[in-house]
């Protein structure tokens, strides 16, 4: 694989690899070669868009869910505070002592903390649906790093790895 020998000009050839039936690719036009890169760096970075905005979107849900578990918390609280007040008030109605108006009044109370509670509830049960399954189980989660690492970026690094193929 070696030549050696004088070069046209007369003097002395060092050694020379010489490479038989060596082949070569058609050149990229550097233009296209260019945009599929481009357009395989613009997929990736809406993907990592798309998976930052879910990782926003799982942990605002999970802020939600503790909030509203707090707002049932709270119900609870209330609802136990009011019955309290409202069996010393039916207690003091029995013995004559309290106006019916007062009466009154504390059932309302009892009823609107006992609704409460039941509203706590439903948000706190709708916020843990929303919030859906946690971490990498998580749909939206799930979806971003398909697009990041699956279909969505890779197939842009294989176009890209076509092009410069060709």
């Amino acid at each position: 694989m070696l030549n050696r020998g004088l070069h046209r000009s007369g003097g002395p050839v060092g050694s020379m690899p010489i490479m038989m039936r060596a082949t070569f690719a058609a050149p990229v036009s550097l233009p296209d070669a260019d945009k599929t890169w481009a357009n395989h760096i613009l997929t990736v970075e809406k993907a990592r868009s798309a998976l930052q905005s879910a990782t926003q979107a799982v942990g605002a849900n999970s802020s939600q869910v503790e909030i509203s578990q707090a707002s049932l918390t709270q119900a609870k609280i209330n609802l136990k505070n009011v019955q309290v007040q409202s069996a010393r008030i039916f207690e003091l109605d029995q013995k004559g002592l309290v106006a019916k108006a007062g009466v009154d009044d504390m059932r309302a109370d009892l009823a609107t903390a006992e609704s409460k509670v039941a509203g706590a509830q439903a948000d706190l049960e709708k916020a843990r649906q929303q919030l859906g399954d946690k971490g990498a189980d998580n749909p939206q989660i799930r979806s971003a790093i398909a697009q990041l690492g699956g279909g969505g970026a890779r197939s842009g690094v294989d176009r890209a790895a076509r092009a410069i193929a060709r």
